[in-house]
C-alpha cells in the first residue's frame, strides 16, 4: 500500500496536479480557523479544522469535485457513523 500510494498519489507528476485542491483545503483551514477564533475569543480546536481540510482535499482528489462546506460535513458525518459501526 505504501509503495502504490508513493508510485501514484505522492509522485511529483501527481503533486502538481492536485496542487489546487491542496490550496483550497488549507484556504479553507484558514478561513474556518478565522471564523472560530472571532467567535470564541481566540480558543480554536486546530485537529478538528485540520481534519476538515484534509478530508476537503481528499474528496477533490478522489471524486475530483469541490464540495460546499455543509456537504463535507455531511459526508464527514456519515463517515463517522459507518466507522463508528464497525
Amino acid at each position: 500500500m505504501r509503495c502504490n500510494m508513493v508510485s501514484s498519489m505522492l509522485s511529483s507528476a501527481r503533486l502538481k496536479e492536485f496542487r489546487p485542491a491542496r490550496e483550497t483545503g488549507m484556504d479553507r483551514f484558514i478561513d474556518r480557523i478565522r471564523a472560530e477564533a472571532g467567535s470564541s475569543e481566540g480558543a480554536v480546536l486546530v485537529l478538528k479544522n485540520a481534519q476538515f481540510a484534509v478530508f476537503c482535499i481528499l474528496i477533490t482528489m478522489c471524486f475530483g469535485v469541490h464540495l460546499d462546506e455543509d456537504s463535507i460535513d455531511k459526508i464527514d458525518q456519515l463517515r463517522y457513523t459507518v466507522f463508528a459501526s464497525c
